[in-house]
């Protein structure tokens, strides 16, 4: 979350007059980061390698619809984009100066209904 204060808006009601209006901020402006920090608009752009190196993707998108943090991630083979939370365990590893995050996908298994079918 990200919290602003802005000149000439003082309440709830003055900042109804906001929404979802964008809002950008110079780059200069944002807090430096730490070393394994880093904006969530940087990784977008970014290559998804699979462990071995092999392209796996790029990342097209950061999304959250309060669930947590997804990477939509289009498939370097082409098709459909995969979306995958954005967990240490499945991109381990982020590298902005060369550009590039490491991704480990989880295993996808197909459930099968617990009965059968009638």
């Amino acid at each position: 979350m990200f919290v602003a204060k802005i000149a000439g808006v003082a309440d709830r009601a003055s900042a109804g007059a906001l929404t979802n209006a964008a809002l950008y901020v110079p780059r200069e402006s944002l807090p430096d980061i730490g070393e394994e920090e880093f904006y969530l608009a940087d990784l977008i752009g970014l290559a998804a390698l699979a462990e071995t190196g092999e392209a796996f993707g790029c990342v097209v998108d950061v999304l959250n619809f309060g669930g947590g943090d997804i990477l939509e991630i289009a498939r370097a083979s082409g098709g459909e984009t995969v979306f995958l939370p954005f967990k240490k365990e499945i991109f381990p590893r982020i590298n902005l100066m060369v550009g590039s995050l490491t991704i480990v996908p989880p295993i996808e298994t197909e459930a099968k209904p617990a009965c059968p079918e009638s």
